[in-house]
């Protein structure tokens, strides 16, 4: 696999692996616009962490918890 990253920070920016030569995995906080781009479908879904399954249960805040 290989990974790419932004030469004057180091963010990462893509995933490729060598078993899928016609994917490239890319970080939506990476994008300018990430609405763009909405995801095509979920990869790892058998190493999801337990509590992940019901985030849409919890409490919400547009930006942080103390909200004015």
């Amino acid at each position: 696999m290989t990974r790419g990253f932004c030469r004057h920070c180091g963010t990462p920016l893509t995933y490729a692996h060598d078993d899928y030569p016609d994917y490239v995995d890319v970080t939506v906080v990476s994008l300018d616009d990430p609405e763009s781009l909405p995801p095509k479908d979920q990869v790892w879904t058998g190493h999801r962490l337990a509590w992940m399954e019901h985030l849409d249960e919890m409490p919400e805040y547009q930006r942080t918890r103390k909200e004015e």
